[in-house]
């Protein structure tokens, strides 16, 4: 398991779960759903916040934590992926 806040973790550890049960290839599988979610936070836009530039500011934040959570999706992966091939 991947070390840091124990509800990433689990989100991280299933996700990857998920990505090595369903697909023969779960490193492909897992970078084409960041990339579709890269391409929604990007597009995301915060209709509550009155400031544009703080909708865009949290855009860009919510795509740098899905980042984040993808690399450490990807790490657990290979973990995974490893684990097998023994």
């Amino acid at each position: 398991m991947i070390k840091g806040s124990p509800n990433h973790g689990m989100a991280v550890n299933a996700f990857a779960m998920i990505c090595a049960t369903i697909s023969t290839k779960p490193e492909e599988f897992a970078e084409t759903a960041r990339e579709q979610m890269r391409h929604r936070a990007k597009s995301m836009t915060f209709p509550h916040l009155s400031d544009p530039s703080m909708s865009d500011m949290l855009a860009a934040e919510l795509e740098s934590a899905l980042d984040r959570l993808a690399g450490m999706v990807d790490a657990q992966i290979r973990l995974i992926v490893e684990a097998r091939r023994r």
